[in-house]
Order: structure tokens, then sequence, then C-alpha cells
């Protein structure tokens, strides 16, 4: 079978668009190398050396000293149910034999190797992919526990449930997003989104600035990473890895941010074709932004980023609505967690929302308690929490860290979506493997009391419409508890 080399399509000046493999061109590559991490090549030692701690970080220290950002400003954007696990697209041609010498990848030798918008997948008369489809050599499978192993067929199928049903969404304007019926529910979760960014990943930021201040000087930054484009007007800028990103909806927050650089990932490819869309529509002059339909707790990003794109480290890596997708199995939390901490600076941070765990347990239990049918549910008119079977008063079913599966639905959002817990003291546990440490994490309706103290964020909740003038909340009562499932979490690696 010939192998070609899948071509990254130029759609901007300023930024790139992969476009997936096939469903049947994806479980032939998953048979060979799903889960496969790859050696990366040697890092600039000006850029990863170790950076002292920093005094701010304490995870004991309720409030956490850091000086909030002050100019953020927001497009509501899109809410909750941010994506995962999905189909993907390997540009062979990032990936020199000489950067790799365990491997190795035919020389392009035609441009008609590219892959059309309009037709991303061939096949023959018989139904079956076309023989042009790409082979790939086999390769060691890094395995970090002997007692976990991939099911393909029943987490492919999850999977593709997943990115079925985000490609499915409707790209809706600003417009009618306000005419959503849990529009408040989304306000008021970008202005979560809006203060974890400004207060971790800003470059006013005291997380931020220590990273940045090596490399103040626009020329000397040129000269060291001639591939950066457009630097943000007020400094360097941050560089930044969105897993689950979506439709784009956090791209105006990462402009008032500073952001430089931006690479977004998604598992569903009509999602990251509106977040490019987005992107040039609205800040294509303002920073460099690439997106990629990839699988990110399956497959690593290197598999789709060239060296030079990952030579400078990431400052943050956003998750916003979609690590509980990795907690399917540990294959898929450690394959999440390498695509985090390998190519993020020391002293660089993850921040990400997700339901709270501990609140869903509670829930579990009480409505187990209180029901006497087959899937105990809880909730209310705008989203409801299905679990698969009754949980027992000594809580053995939750033994196992990984694989407890719900339900969810979220009303014009998330349709009854199979999700997984993240329980949080193995997970926090599983972060100090890779050299994460806690900093902060706060409840939504804990971090909402907290920060409406502060200036510039209780404006924000006035201009984001999700106060009123008095400081009063006008969210409906349901979209307010649905909110309160959620926690906002920040790490840093040490």
């Amino acid at each position: 079978m010939d192998r070609i080399a899948y071509h990254p399509i130029r759609v901007s000046p300023h930024a790139s668009l992969f476009l997936p493999l096939s469903e049947q061109e994806l479980k032939i590559y998953q048979t060979e190398c799903v889960n496969t991490l790859r050696v990366p090549s040697g890092s600039d030692p000006n850029l990863s050396r170790s950076q002292p701690p920093d005094s701010h970080i304490n995870t004991n220290d309720k409030e956490s000293a850091i000086q909030p950002s002050p100019q953020l400003e927001q497009d509501i954007g899109s809410p909750v149910g941010y994506t995962t696990p999905s189909p993907l697209s390997i540009p062979i041609s990032s990936f020199p034999a000489a950067q790799y010498p365990h491997e190795s990848y035919p020389p392009q030798t035609s441009s008609t190797n590219k892959r059309s918008l309009q037709s991303p997948t061939e096949y023959n008369q018989s139904g079956a992919a076309s023989s042009s489809m790409p082979h790939f050599p086999k390769r060691t499978r890094h395995n970090h526990s002997p007692h976990h192993s991939l099911n393909n067929d029943s987490h492919n199928s999850i999977s593709e449930t997943v990115a079925q049903h985000y490609n499915m969404r409707p790209n809706l304007t600003k417009g009618a997003r306000t005419e959503s019926p849990i529009f408040g529910l989304r306000k008021f979760n970008n202005w979560v989104k809006s203060v974890t960014i400004g207060k971790f990943a800003s470059v006013e930021s005291s997380f931020m600035a220590p990273l940045l201040s090596y490399n103040n000087h626009p020329q000397q930054q040129q000269q060291q990473y001639p591939h950066q484009h457009h630097p943000h007007p007020k400094s360097n800028g941050t560089k930044i890895l969105e897993l689950g990103c979506g439709k784009g909806g956090d791209l105006a927050k990462w402009q008032n941010a500073g952001v430089r650089e931006l690479f977004g990932f998604d598992i569903a490819r009509v999602s990251i074709e509106q977040a490019q869309s987005r992107y040039q529509e609205n800040c294509s002059q303002r920073f460099y932004a690439k997106f990629v339909a990839l699988d990110c707790f399956s497959l690593p990003i290197s598999s789709v980023l060239s060296p030079e794109e990952l030579r400078e480290p990431f400052h943050a890596v956003s998750l916003q609505f979609c690590m509980h997708y990795a907690f399917e199995s540990e294959v898929k939390a450690r394959t999440m967690m390498e695509n985090v901490t390998k190519y993020l600076v020391t002293g660089g941070v993850m921040i990400g929302t997700i339901p709270d765990p501990d609140l869903l347990i509670q829930g579990w239990e009480r409505c187990s308690r209180e029901s006497n049918v087959d899937k105990p549910s809880f909730g209310n008119s705008v989203y409801q929490i299905r679990f698969p079977y009754p949980l027992s008063p000594q809580r053995s079913e939750l033994n196992q860290v990984y694989g407890n599966r719900y339900s969810f639905y979220l009303e014009d959002a998330v349709e009854d979506i199979p999700e997984y817990l993240v329980l949080w003291e193995p997970f926090v546990r599983l972060a100090q493997e890779y050299g994460l440490k806690l900093v902060y994490k706060k409840g939504f309706h804990e971090l909402f009391q907290i920060e409406r103290a502060n200036p510039s964020y209780k404006n924000l909740l006035y201009k984001m419409r999700v106060t009123n003038s008095e400081g009063n909340l006008v969210i409906p009562n349901d979209q307010w508890e649905a909110t309160g499932i959620y926690s906002a979490f920040a790490f840093v690696k040490i």
C-alpha cells in the first residue's frame, strides 16, 4: 500500500487547518499505533531552564496572592461541553528522519496528496477506503500501567459519539446566542473562564510575568524564534496550548490576555473549522493561531506539530469543560498529561474547568438513596445527570479511578453525552507524577463570591450581563444551580 503525507491546508496567512482521517482510516491507524508517544527532539536549554519557586504558589492559601488582569473583554463564546477524543490528521512531512532516527517516513513527492476540504474521505466502489490511504510504521507502545488495556472498539465508539455530537452543533451568530435558553449560564461560565485566564495566564498575572521577562526584547525574540507571527502590541505575549478548544469561544479572552501564539486542538472537525473561521474574522491580525482536529487524549500533539513549532515551550495549557473525557481510561488520562506537561515551560500553568466530582458523587449518593430505580439521576429543567446504576452506601463502585461513567444533558448544549468522573485526589496525585503542583481549586459559586469583590472582575460581570447595575445576579435560578456543579483549577509545573 502506498504511503502519502497529509499536508496542512493553508486557509489564511496566519493559521493552518488539518483535516482528520475518516473513521475507517482512523481504526486502521489505531490498530498499529494508538496511544504511541513520540520522543521529542532536543529542547532549547535557554527555554527549559528551571525557574525558582514563586512565593505565591501556596496550596493552603485560600485567596492566592495573584494580581488579576484588569482589561478583559469578552464575546459570549461557546459554553460548556467542549470536546476531546477524535479522528486526526498526520502531517508526516513535519518529522524529518534525522529528528527521529527510530522512524522513517516517505518523502513528499507530489502536491496531489493534499486532501480537499470538500471531500475529506475517499472510498473505492466496494465501500472500503481507497488504496491511497496512508500506511504508518509500527512503533513502540508506551504503556504506563500493565493493568490497564485499551479496548479500541468501545473507546472509539465513545469518541465517535462525542465527535459526532459536537460536529452536529450549529454555529450560532452572536445575536442568535443571546436567544439561547441557557444564555445566562453561558455568560456566567464565560466570566469564570475570563477570571481563571486573567489570574493565571494573562501577561499581567504574577505567574506569566516571570516567564516573559527572560525574553523582553522584541528584536532578540525575532532572532530566537523567527517562525513566530504578530507579537501582542503590549508585550512579547504568551504561547498557549488549548486542548478542547471547541469553536474558538475563548479567542477573545486569549487576545485580551496578551497571547502571541495559540495552538488549538479538538476532536470535532466541524468545531475546528468554525474556530478557524472565527479567528480569521476577529483575531488574525492580533496573534498567530493554528487549529487541528486531533484526539489529544489518545495521540500526542507532536504527531501534528513540527519540532520547530514545539521548540519554544508553552506558557499555559487550557482544558475548559473537556478534561473529564480523558478519564475514560488510565491510558487516555496519561496521554493527556503527556501532552500537557511535555512542552510546558517550568513555571507554566495548566488551567481548566470540570464537573466537580465531590458534588456529583454526593448527588449520585442522594438520588440512589431516595429513588428505587436502576439508573438514578438528579438535576433540574436545565440539566440532568444520570448514572448507570445506584451507588452503594460503601461507595465500592468508586474503587476504580477511571471509567466511572455517567450521562450528561444540558439544554441547548449537550445531548445526553457520556462523561467520566474525575476523582479529585487521584487526579492530583497523577498530576504530581508529571511535575504539576495544585495551586488553586474553587467551585464556580465560591469563585463568584470571592472574585466579585475585585473591581475589574465586578465590572466584567456587569459588562457581560451576569449582574445588573446594583451587582445582583440576573441568571435564572435553574441555570444558576446548573453552574454550581463545576469547579475551576490551576496547576503549576515545578
